[in-house]
């Protein structure tokens, strides 16, 4: 794994920030901080995606995740997680694919890709 403190929080939308803690081989492995109401963009995903939550806690379409809790999302799950009101939350993800965001995003996504 690369130190965490080598590459530091990086901007992942409105109230979302994204600590990349490995980007090589066949895994993503990031930390997210996410604001009380903020969530990450709508999407979907290539593979699987498996986010552990630290502290805090969000809620997407497939349920209401707090600390300890494990989302698992495969590529038939479109969803936006959302951190829950009151604190905010720290979880782990780990993907074995890319991420396929939704509306506008997904189309400049596609654009630029």
């Amino acid at each position: 794994l690369q130190a965490a403190g080598q590459t530091g929080w990086k901007f992942g939308g409105h109230g979302l920030k994204v600590m990349p803690l490995r980007m090589d081989g066949d895994a993503t492995v990031e930390l997210l901080r996410i604001e009380p109401g903020s969530g990450a963009p709508r999407h979907t995903h290539d593979g699987q995606e498996y986010t552990l939550v630290v502290s805090g806690a969000f809620t997407d379409e497939t349920g209401t995740y707090g600390p300890g809790d494990l989302s698992i999302a495969g590529p038939d799950c479109e969803h936006r997680p959302v951190a829950d009101p009151g604190v905010t939350c720290f979880a782990l993800a780990v993907r074995d694919g890319d991420l396929r965001f939704k509306g506008a995003l997904g189309l400049l996504q596609r654009i630029f890709s």
